[in-house]
């Protein structure tokens, strides 16, 4: 219907396709809408559901995919909130990528579009990090699931706000949860200010089966950095395999 897999044959075997999907706020005229955000955020009414330093991202699959001898293509894009477009449209953010790293939000709805074999970073804000719904989209599937968790914001929430208590199911808990997606951007743990939770066993980031992707651990910075070099480095070797089946069956 939207003629995906024909464009997907035509990738070249050596490019790898990144692709880092945010929100952006487009609410218009919506004052509605509008006033109901300055009510959340106190200071701001534009919608900040996006990654913090996209730029190290960047680089770090930039570095990996020149060590397994492919080359990167690299693209930001943005979901609309008011027009996200047609159906084709919403699905082309999905369907010609290899590794998609997104911000958590319902657009993901539609991850089972992702190419077989592909892999998935949600990136979750602080205070939700127990969200599961869009990896058991991908139960049963090949395309691989990890999660990247947020840190707290450095201000703006009240103090004694755990992010225990704002992942509970209170009024409050939903609203400190909501502050902390839509009026920060997410900036990503790491081993600099989280030894603790960061320094988990390296084996934990080695892809595992999709049916166990709602246990999988939080990964930080460091471990995507080496998450990703493992997924250059396996889709590589499945291209040549494939390469040398083509030729050899010719």
């Amino acid at each position: 219907y939207c003629d995906f897999p024909m464009k997907q044959k035509e990738q070249k075997k050596d490019h790898v396709r990144v692709t880092l999907l945010e929100r952006v706020d487009d609410l218009g005229n919506n004052t509605l809408a509008r006033k109901r955000r300055l009510a959340i955020c106190s200071t701001t009414s534009t919608l900040q559901r996006k990654v913090a330093e996209p730029w190290r991202f960047e680089q770090i699959a930039k570095n990996a995919a020149r060590d397994n001898g492919l080359y990167l293509d690299f693209r930001r894009r943005n979901v609309s909130s008011a027009n996200p477009g047609d159906f084709c449209q919403q699905l082309q953010h999905f369907a010609d990528t290899d590794v998609l790293l997104s911000i958590h939000g319902a657009h993901l709805v539609s991850v089972p579009f992702l190419p077989p074999g592909s892999l998935l970073f949600e990136v979750l804000p602080w205070a939700h990090s127990r969200k599961k719904h869009h990896n058991r989209l991908l139960l049963n599937t090949d395309i691989s699931y990890a999660k990247l968790c947020g840190h707290r914001p450095p201000a703006g929430l009240p103090a004694q706000n755990s992010e225990a208590f704002c992942e509970g199911r209170t009024q409050q808990a939903r609203t400190c949860a909501t502050q902390a997606r839509d009026c920060f951007p997410t900036f990503i743990k790491s081993m600099q200010s989280h030894p603790d939770i960061c320094s988990f066993s390296r084996a934990s980031i080695a892809p595992a089966s999709s049916d166990n992707n709602n246990f999988k651990p939080c990964l930080c910075i460091e471990h995507f950095e080496r998450r990703i070099g493992f997924f250059f480095n396996q889709l590589r070797k499945r291209r040549r395999q494939s390469l040398h089946v083509t030729e050899k069956a010719s």
